[in-house]
């Protein structure tokens, strides 16, 4: 199956805070600009939920397929219910950091991260021909084209995605440099002081701040196929890992996330954001109506295959 592409997200979180490329001077104001269509999300027009869950049902079809052909792995190890396949587009959440002096004092600059399932190679030439047979057939049940379909929908986010990144920049250029400053001199204030103000201005990084960062608590999963056993191997599933920041981490954070509200990064860039998922999206609107129906169809076979 197909794997969603999620290109440049956390770079593209830091971008948001940085944006850096120079506004013409016939950009449009965009405070004078409609924000876009109010009471949802401007990317509740991509179903991402409906997405999930039509591959979670091939999944589910397929490893059954495989089960009956005698290879139960990928059906006893699935995950048990699907996820948003757009979630990764709502990048509001901590868009300039920590979001909350309770997220800075409980994560510091890090995150946590999540349980992984156990994974299976093949090494077994009839797993591997019962696996094609088997994904040839769930997608079949899906639809004549819906293979095809959803790695266009998928294709179609990282699109849309782009053209955030761009509106976004476009728009927000003009209004960074003055929240910087404010921002470095309320740093500055907490006594936190970069060694290259400018620098730091022109793109703010609390590793140039002189702290030491956390880690995540426990090992890496160090598991590895062997090729010389052969077969399917089953890797075991990597628990989820806490992030536990350092106090001299903590202490920035709360100060970052403090300073960031002060110097009105959220109230002056937040409706941009806004503003531009809403142009990326109208940019797509017919393809986004053509995904939208289509999911609606495939799930709707699965369903009559239950």
């Amino acid at each position: 199956m197909r794997p969603l592409l999620v290109r440049g997200v956390a770079s593209l979180i830091l971008g948001l805070f940085l944006a850096g490329c120079s506004p013409s001077a016939s950009d449009s104001d965009p405070v004078d600009q409609p924000v876009g269509a109010q009471g949802g999300h401007p990317y509740d027009a991509l179903r991402g939920a409906e997405l999930g869950a039509v591959r979670h049902a091939v999944q589910r079809l397929r490893n059954k397929c495989l089960a009956e052909k005698g290879f139960p792995q990928n059906q006893a190890l699935m995950a048990t219910s699907p996820k948003d396949d757009f979630d990764f587009l709502r990048v509001e959440q901590d868009l300039f950091g920590p979001s909350t002096p309770e997220q800075a004092r409980r994560l510091g600059f890090g995150r946590d991260e999540p349980a992984q399932l156990a994974r299976i190679v093949s090494f077994d030439a009839g797993y591997d021909t019962a696996l094609s047979d088997c994904e040839a057939k769930s997608w079949a049940a899906a639809g004549k084209d819906a293979r095809t379909m959803v790695a266009g929908y998928l294709d179609l986010a990282n699109v849309i995605m782009d053209d955030f990144r761009t509106a976004y920049e476009k728009q927000a250029t003009p209004r960074l440099q003055p929240l910087r400053v404010k921002f470095a001199d309320c740093l500055a204030a907490a006594g936190y002081r970069p060694v290259d103000r400018e620098k730091f201005i022109s793109a703010p990084d609390p590793r140039a701040l002189g702290v030491t960062f956390g880690a995540l608590e426990g090992v890496e999963d160090t598991w590895e196929p062997n090729s010389r056993v052969g077969g399917v191997q089953v890797g075991p599933a990597i628990p989820p890992r806490r992030y536990v920041p350092t106090p001299a981490e903590t202490d920035l954070a709360v100060a970052w996330q403090r300073c960031t509200v002060e110097a009105g990064f959220m109230d002056t860039l937040l409706p941009i954001v806004r503003r531009a998922q809403a142009q990326a999206v109208a940019k797509h609107e017919d393809r986004l109506a053509e995904y939208a129906s289509a999911t609606g169809e495939a799930a709707r076979l699965l369903t009559a295959q239950r």
